[in-house]
């Protein structure tokens, strides 16, 4: 099959994949793909000005459905300031008929056009199928300006990100949110974030949406106590996806998620301002954590002002609602042991069946705590990312576990994944007593891999030797080498020895023939200075070694005299 007889819906698939500016040459090749890349080329447009006469945009509308809109900016980084022309915004709409997003996020003024999508009176002839205006986070006013530029199209917007406050609208047009939102008849997917201090509540919103798919509501504020007797009034037989940012000081919340059907997605971030109330979570759902098996996927995480520690009187408590969202099958952790100074996102986490959670713990003798010895009975996966223990008593510890699959350890100097049978080192240059603290780790390892390249990176020590002879079942050994710093050298010799056998290799340079000259290792060559050799002691021949391939380098076989 050629290009000329293939189906339209093959050319689509290829083309499809194109960027734009690859895309817009095939315009002009036969009529065959100028009638396929067209469409594909103007679905999605990005214009940094509204056009004031007729051009490609105006003729080939029809198969536009995201306009983007974004600012000029001049050779400093400042915006150029521009304000829209009304009837060029409104000629450009009206030559956009299937336009369904609309693209403000990258303009610097969207305040100008939120007005003049306010003003439109006959939504039918301008943006009929739009479903979604996004612009940037903006100011108290211009919230309520894009709130109700959206509220002009309610009939057809399907996703609504909005930071507009319930007071905001009452002091603009005398009415409340739970006035508008009703009216959003097609609203599927909401994200609105209350950052002004309304007394409006995660069910006044539910309430107001019933058609919702996936709601995500963030406050800051603390839940009123009039949630407390909203929790059965909701019937949002439609929900699959929520997310819940707030304080948790009120049970409303964790009562409506008992009862609500099981939802694909659900993410707990907890807002909190004092130590004593971000962990307070734990203690609220415990009872009943068992419960919350039924979310295909959960998250559960935190957004404060600081990254605190699980004080040790909830480490029980944490304990304990990890078992319970386990439950009794055999799915197992894989566990993060870290400080306060890592990432706190997803404390828990569950999706696809995997479970995962991260334990931030400030003492320095973790290792050997009530906690951690309890851990060992849940987790397969184990990560430490701080310098806080001692990398021998971790593995130590990871020993202990059994049935653990993965160990990954980060410090300073190098970093250590042991995944099954296979080791992987990442360290400039490791040392002995490193080499026979992982093999007794993990003494039957079959595939060793040092996937740290910069083994070249200073002249201090000429001579490298990593001795693997004790990995007896040893089958593959992997390096890398950068061949930037390799090439400060003279020569890169590669020395394996095995039990009654050695031979060199060395890194032949394809761009550099001066030091492709043929060369015969000797023992005053190996004196010479700007030489790297590297010794690399296997229990057998049978090893097969990999050198991580590159296009500036092969290695090569050497004699020796």
């Amino acid at each position: 099959m050629s290009f000329k007889t293939a189906p339209n819906e093959i050319l689509i698939n290829i083309f499809s994949l194109l960027d734009k500016k690859d895309m817009y040459p095939l315009i002009y090749v036969c009529k065959q793909w100028h009638m396929t890349v067209v469409p594909l080329y103007f679905q999605n447009i990005h214009i940094t000005k509204i056009p004031t006469e007729r051009d490609v945009t105006y003729i080939n509308g029809c198969f536009t459905q995201e306009l983007a809109i974004s600012s000029v900016y001049n050779e400093y980084g400042l915006a150029i300031l521009s304000t829209p022309d009304k009837p060029a915004s409104l000629l450009l709409f009206s030559s956009l008929p299937n336009l369904k997003k609309l693209d403000l996020q990258a303009f610097n003024r969207p305040a100008h056009y939120m007005s003049i999508l306010q003003d439109i009176t006959d939504t039918n002839m301008y943006l009929r199928y739009i479903e979604e205006i996004g612009i940037c986070r903006i100011s108290a006013e211009d919230s309520v300006s894009h709130f109700l530029a959206c509220y002009n199209f309610r009939k057809s917007i399907r996703r609504l990100r909005t930071y507009v406050s319930s007071n905001a609208l009452m002091s603009a047009t005398s009415k409340d949110l739970n006035y508008f939102l009703p009216q959003f008849t097609c609203l599927t997917q909401l994200t609105i974030t209350n950052q002004f201090g309304d007394d409006i509540t995660l069910f006044d919103i539910l309430i107001c949406c019933e058609n919702i798919i996936d709601l995500n509501y963030a406050s800051r504020c603390l839940v009123p106590f009039r949630a407390n007797s909203q929790v059965g009034c909701t019937s949002n037989k439609h929900l699959k996806r929520l997310t819940i940012s707030s304080q948790i000081n009120s049970p409303a919340y964790i009562d409506y998620l008992r009862i609500i059907p099981a939802l694909e997605y659900l993410n707990l971030t907890i807002v909190h301002y004092h130590e004593e109330d971000a962990f307070k979570l734990f203690s609220v759902i415990e009872p009943f954590a068992d419960e919350f098996q039924k979310f295909k996927e959960l998250r559960i995480n935190f957004n404060g002002y600081l990254s605190l520690p699980i004080p040790p009187s909830l480490t029980n408590v944490f304990y304990s609602v990890l078992c319970k969202l386990k439950g009794d099958g055999n799915r197992l952790y894989d566990a993060t042991l870290c400080t306060p100074s890592c990432a706190t996102d997803n404390v828990i986490a569950i999706h696809d069946g995997k479970l995962s959670f991260k334990y931030i713990s400030e003492h320095e003798r973790l290792i050997g705590s009530h906690f951690i010895d309890n851990v060992k009975k849940i987790v397969k996966g184990l990560t430490f990312t701080e310098d806080q223990f001692s990398y021998w008593e971790i593995l130590d510890y990871a020993k202990e576990i059994p049935r653990l699959e993965k160990l990954y350890l980060s410090t300073r100097l190098f970093d250590f994944r042991s995944i099954g049978s296979e080791i992987i080192i990442s360290c400039s240059n490791p040392w002995e007593a490193l080499l026979d603290q992982f093999h007794a780790y993990s003494p039957k390892a079959e595939t060793i891999t040092f996937d740290r390249n910069d083994i070249f990176c200073t002249r201090s020590t000429r001579t490298l030797t990593w001795d693997l002879t004790a990995y007896t079942s040893l089958k593959v050994f992997n390096f890398h080498v950068n061949p930037v710093k390799a090439i400060d050298y003279d020569f890169v010799f590669f020395k394996f020895e095995y039990d009654d056998f050695h031979c060199y290799k060395r890194i032949v340079f394809h761009n550099d023939k001066k030091k492709n000259i043929p060369v015969t290792i000797s023992s005053s060559l190996e004196r010479t200075n700007y030489i790297r050799n590297v010794t690399i002691k296997l229990h057998s021949r049978s090893v097969k070694i990999n050198c991580a391939p590159n296009s500036l380098f092969t290695l090569e076989s050497v004699a020796y005299s």
